[in-house]
This record gives structure tokens, sequence and C-alpha cells, in this order.
């Protein structure tokens, strides 16, 4: 049984510590902390996306309220790279934590931005970053070492200790011809490996996919061979950040003739951006949706948003006919080069299979030759390249579900790495040779942005909506004269249970256990609301469960004249 951590006390002078408050057992929500002295140093923090049992909430961000208790100690937050699973939440946490933020200009550029959209004046102390810098918070030597991923400027952080160093990888893969941006670099890697390190904190997401990801050469060549064999109008669904993919989608169009369009607000975000740091000079400026109406249909390739299945994105409105100026017509194309992150499966189902219910063709990387998708996370092949230029001491799987965490754990087993520890969101690793163990564990959590509020995923309102959900709702009004009479039949309100006629006998039953209930009760415990409100709310549980096998939310309102 591991020990409960409350407070800097906890941990011992002179040792360090890794402890994830959120991308441990999951996807997203990355937020990462580091303990030495009673300093903290904090790597990522992200959203992830809400699941299907989250009603009205689409995104989420985990709890920092551990780390929010001792802000004072926390020297600074470093930012891996652009992506929402890593910097997403800070707009949403910073004015909690109050600290500095290291980061590169392109993903700073994408912080700016998001900042702006939050009400208040007050803006976060962002302070940039080159790879290769090293720059100190508290005990900590840290420096960002670039790595190639599907967004620029994707760094590692280098984190050197008293104790030795540490590897955080943030997320990587092995591409040597990314389109825009830096490749890898082999040599500063086997360094860092030949100098020794500690720990190696890593992603996890294609641990257990065999070989090695494709490059972005790869899809803008694919790309240009299957848009020669398409006619009409072409849409390109992307993440909005890999701007490697834009480019690539881009060039394959011009190989063919065809002007581009962006379609979503994120995509002329990263336009802008892109633009101002160079990472698309030499293509044509992009056409807006409203100005491709005189261009033949073949001569057109949008690039939209929307690859996780979005409601409002921009893929999903021209699937459901609403989007104001692009429409797609039978015999038009719709590429999907984007992964699906796990849990948005059935979204996206649903909008390949409205464009496909309307005669568009819906293209995947599964149903054609041409290679139209490279992850940006490393293969089996890559993350062992990895560890035998790193061989660190210790490997510490991150940022994965379970099954994910498991399969990284073998390849550094596999790559003889002597320490090898799995942690849950909360666990607390004591980082040192030969002795790396949980030690502890800490309180964890999420948080729901539910509206423009942040509540937890275990507050009321939250679990009300669930409830609803699953079993529907009803409301009884009760009104009595003076005497503690029913003045007149109860008032039903059901939502969620039947509907036209069997509405009609649901209600017929549910108004007669009321009554009975009500008669059953002694004059004097009538008088009570709390009592009466009670028997009637068991009442009507017993009869919805016996009807439908439901547990709906029940409102009781005693009126008295």
């Amino acid at each position: 049984m591991t020990t409960e951590f409350s407070d800097f006390n906890d941990y011992k002078q002179g040792e360090l510590y890794f402890l994830s408050l959120g991308g441990s057992g999951e996807y997203g929500g990355n937020l990462n902390l580091y303990q030495y002295n009673g300093q903290w140093l904090m790597v990522d923090l992200g959203i992830s996306f809400a699941g299907g049992d989250m009603a009205g909430v689409e995104l989420m961000v985990p709890d920092p309220s551990y780390i929010e208790k001792q802000r004072h100690r926390l020297t600074g937050l470093i930012v891996t790279h652009a992506h929402e699973d890593h910097l997403g939440g800070i707009a949403h946490l910073w004015k909690r934590l109050r600290c500095p933020i290291y980061i590169t200009a392109f993903a700073a550029a994408f912080l700016r931005a998001h900042l702006a959209e939050h009400e208040g004046s007050e803006r976060p102390d962002i302070r940039i970053v080159e790879p290769g810098e090293v720059f100190h918070l508290g005990p900590f030597a840290c420096k960002l070492v670039g790595i190639t991923h599907s967004t620029p400027e994707s760094c590692m952080v280098e984190i050197m200790t008293p104790v030795g160093r540490v590897v955080h990888t943030g997320d990587w893969k092995l591409d040597k011809n990314p389109l825009v941006g830096n490749a890898y670099e082999e040599e500063l890697y086997q360094e860092m490996g030949r100098e020794g390190v500690l720990a190696c904190i890593s992603e996890s997401t294609n641990a257990n996919v065999p070989g090695s990801s494709l490059s972005e050469l790869d899809v803008q060549n694919g790309l240009t061979q299957l848009m020669a064999r398409l006619d009409n109008r072409i849409a390109v669904v992307v993440m909005s950040r890999n701007l490697g993919r834009i480019r690539a989608v881009a060039e394959a169009a011009k190989a063919n003739g065809r002007d581009v369009a962006l379609v979503g607000r994120s995509l002329w975000k990263s336009n802008v951006i892109g633009r101002e740091l160079g990472y698309f000079d030499g293509l044509p400026e992009f056409l807006s949706p409203e100005d491709v109406g005189y261009i033949p249909r073949s001569k057109i390739v949008f690039i939209c948003t929307g690859s996780q299945g979005e409601p409002r994105a921009a893929i999903s409105r021209i699937a459901a006919g609403e989007h104001p100026s692009i429409d797609l017509n039978k015999g038009d194309h719709v590429i999907f080069s984007a992964r699906v992150i796990p849990g948005n499966e059935v979204p996206v189902g649903r909008i390949h299979d409205r464009f496909m219910a309307n005669g568009r063709e819906v293209i995947t990387r599964d149903s054609v030759p041409e290679c139209i998708y490279a992850s940006g996370h490393p293969g089996i092949d890559e993350i062992t390249q990895m560890y035998q230029w790193l061989r660190p001491q210790i490997l510490i799987p991150v940022h994965g579900e379970r099954r994910f965490q498991e399969a990284n754990a073998e390849i550094a087993r596999k790559c003889q790495i002597p320490n090898v520890v799995i942690p849950e969101n909360g666990s607390v690793i004591c980082l040192k040779p030969g002795a790396t163990e949980i030690v502890g564990n800490v309180t964890t959590g999420r948080l729901a942005l539910d509206g423009k509020a942040l509540v937890s995923d275990q507050s009321d309102s939250i679990r009300l909506r669930r409830k609803m959900m699953l079993g529907g709702s009803v409301l009884a009004t009760l009104v009595l004269d003076e005497k503690h009479r029913l003045i007149a039949r109860p008032k039903l309100t059901l939502r969620g249970l039947s509907t036209g006629e069997a509405l009609l006998d649901d209600e017929a039953e549910i108004k007669a256990a009321i009554e009975y209930a009500f008669e059953k009760l002694p004059h004097s415990a009538r008088s009570k609301d709390d009592v009466l409100e009670e028997s009637i709310r068991i009442a009507i549980r017993r009869t919805v469960n016996k009807i439908h096998n439901k547990k709906p939310v029940i409102d009781i309102h005693i009126v008295r004249t």
C-alpha cells in the first residue's frame, strides 16, 4: 500500500521525484511534474476530449489542485510542442499557477492566440527558448532538444539535476524529411547517452505499432499520385497544427494544377503563424471558402478541420449540409489524412456515413494504396532506436492508455533498460538508480469545461446530467390544502422515458403509485415536507424501475395553499 503524499514535507531532501497529474493511463491532458529539495518543475499542461458520458462537455483539463497549493515552489512550466493536449490547458489554468512559461516561438504564437480569446488583461510571463539554450529553474538546468513530430519546433526536454540527467521526450518520431522544420539530430541523442541518462520519461502512443512511422514526404508523394486520378472537388481533413501535412496537401494540389482553400478558423490561425515563421515559404496564398465559386470543381482542394469529429468543425458542417459556403456533391471526394484519437471513433464514423449516404467518396489510409497519412509518433523500431541512443537507467512510459504503456515497457526491457516503472496519474516515483519505484500517490482528478466554467467531472451538475442521459427525469408536483389533503391529482413531467400512448400509460401508473403512497402516510407525516418528499420519491423510483428498469432523476415539488 502506497503512502499519500499531501505536501512537500513528504518528499526526502536530496532525492528526485516524478509525478504525473494527467496523461498517464490516458490520452491527452498531459501534466507532468518533477520535484527536488522542495522545488517543482512542470512539463506540459494540456487538454483532452470528454467522453460520450459527459453530456454538454467537450473538453477536459487535469485538476492542478495539488501543485496549486505549492505554486510558490513551482519554478516554471516547459511546453514541449504546440499541440492542444500539451499546451491547451494553460489558458484555463495559468492563473491558478502563475509561473513563468518556457516555450518555442511557434508554440508561443498559438498560446498567445489562445490567451487572447480569454477574458481578462493579465497575461502569463512567456519566455521564448531556442533549442540548445540552457536555462535554469531552481535546481533544474533545462534544455530543449529538437525532435521531429507532426508540428514544427517539437522538443524533448533535457533536465539536469544534482541526481542525474532526465530526458522527457514529449511527442516525437524520427522523420528525415519532415517538410517543415528541421530533421531529427541523432548525434545529440547519442551524446546524451554517452554522458549518461538517469531516466527517460517517454510517450507511449504507438508503442504497439510494428516498424517505423512514415515521413511527411511520403504523404506528399502519395497525395500527389492520388489526386492525379480523382475528378471533381476534393476535401482533405487534417489536424490544424500539422503544418507539414498542410504543406504536403498544398504541394500535391499544386502538382495537379489545383488551387487550395482553407476551411476552418484554426487552419487560418495556423496559416498566419506558419507564414510569419517561414514554414509556408514558396506556397501560393490559400483561398477562403468564399473565393472558390468561380473555380471549376476539378481544380480545387479544400483543407478542412474536424479530424476528430468535432460537431462545429468544418467537415462536420459540410457533411450535414450546414456550411454557408462549401458543398460537396455526388462524385466528390473526402480524404481523411489524420489519425482518430481513441474515443472519437463514433463521431468520425458518423461523418463518414453522412458523406457516403449521399454519394461522396470517403478515402482513408486503409482504402487506397497510396500513402495519405503518416503518424506523428514512433513505432516500435523508432522507440528501440531512441532507447539504444539514450541508454537510460530508468524508463517511465507515459502519454497513453495502460496497454500502450505496457507495450512501451516491454520495448524498454528488450533494450535491457534495468528499471521500468509504469505510472498512473497520481503516482509518485522516486528516480534513483537501481531502486526506482512508486513510493506514494497524490489525489488527482479532471476538470470539465462546462460552458465557460471549470467544474469537477464528479460535480453534481455533471453527475445529474449523466444520470438524466441514462435514466431520464421525473418532476412531480403535489398541491395540498391547509389540512394536508391533495387538492388535485399529482402533476407530472416525464423526460426521456417514453412517448405517445406509452407516456400516457406511464403517467397514469406513476400517479397511482404517488396517490397510494400518500394515502398510506399518517396524517402527521403529511405535514412534514421532507418526509412526504422522500415517500413520494421512493414510490416514483420503484414504479419507473418496474416499468423501464431505469433510475431517473426525481424532483418533488410540494405546494401548500
